[in-house]
């Protein structure tokens, strides 16, 4: 029993550095980086259009730049007379697991967008910070995923170094427990669509898969604009900063999500999730570098305490997928 246990450690540890697996760490800390931006201009975008109109557009923008992406390459390809290094194939489960990740992936936003609306930004951080345990409990549930207990335990103190953010600011107001519930149930559909990529990515491409999920988003978020939008005056942004904001939020899906999606080809959706909490870290230094607002002691050792937990899930052989 010890031998193997002795053997399957060195294993792992070879396995995890590995190029590919730290491209993919590389990417997903380039995908969340891209995310953290979105916060901030997701409060620029609203001065000008409604929150559902900003996720609306950004899925849309995101789609087309992907799409054009999309079509360079095949025109690059074609006339090099190069075969694609990444197949797309489709199925009937590739193409449910699609709607489901394009429903998903739209809708996440659309609630937490809602709930801020409803509820403080530290309260809906607060519940989105609870995302890695309904990822790796739907995973288990579902999909069969195991995780052991230096994963488990590491996604602990991520998970409470990134409550520990929320608590700081928290308001605690009977008026406001709708937006909470809103917000906790944003976390659950988002853990959702990190399931959905992981699934989708062993047949299609990272790239491919976010076009795909950004166009069925956007459009099955038209008919409830259409329904909650006085007119399609209200729609789009009537500026040209407001086109600029837009577009640069569809950057950052067309960035952020499509290196997310390529991560999970060799690490699990649990510690995609996990790694996911430092996105308010970034955000906070995002917020300190454009907005002069201050990171005091207490937030710099919240930060501490989710780098140790992300640091303790990636030690662990959960962290990556297996083959």
């Amino acid at each position: 029993m010890s031998n193997d246990l002795s053997h399957e450690k060195p294993h792992f540890q070879q396995s995890l550095l590995t190029a590919p697996t730290l491209k993919a760490i590389a990417a997903l800390l380039g995908g969340i980086v891209a995310i953290a931006m979105a916060p901030i201009l997701i409060k620029f975008s609203e001065n000008a259009i409604s929150p559902n109109a900003t996720i609306f557009n950004r899925l849309w923008t995101a789609a087309a730049v992907l799409g054009l992406w999309s079509g360079l390459q095949a025109v690059s390809q074609r006339l090099s007379n190069t075969q694609p290094v990444e197949k797309n194939v489709y199925g009937n489960r590739t193409v449910g697991l699609l709607m489901i990740a394009g429903i998903s992936g739209s809708f996440f936003q659309v609630l937490w967008a809602w709930s801020l609306t409803q509820t403080s930004v530290a309260n809906s951080a607060l519940m989105h910070s609870l995302t890695p345990l309904f990822t790796t409990l739907v995973g288990w549930i579902f999909f069969h995923r195991r995780f052991d207990k230096k994963f488990i335990i590491g996604m602990v103190i991520a998970i409470g170094g990134a409550s520990a953010l929320g608590l700081l600011d928290l308001q605690i107001d009977i008026n406001k427990v709708q937006g909470d519930a809103i917000a906790l149930l944003s976390a659950i559909v988002f853990g959702i669509y990190l399931l959905a990529l992981e699934e989708i990515q062993k047949s299609l491409t990272s790239i491919t898969t976010i076009l795909w999920c950004c166009a069925i988003g956007s459009l099955s978020l038209l008919p409830l604009l259409l329904i909650t939008e006085d007119g399609l005056d209200h729609l789009f942004p009537n500026s040209i900063s407001g086109w600029l904001i837009v577009i640069a939020l569809g950057l950052t899906i067309a960035v952020g999500h499509s290196l997310l999606t390529y991560s999970l080809k060799l690490l699990s959706s649990g510690f995609v999730s996990v790694s996911i909490l430092l996105d308010p870290v970034f955000t906070a230094i995002l917020a300190w570098v454009f907005f002069s607002q201050t990171l005091s002691f207490s937030n710099l050792l919240a930060f501490a305490v989710i780098l140790l937990g992300i640091y303790l899930t990636l030690s662990s052989p959960s962290a990556v997928n297996e083959t």
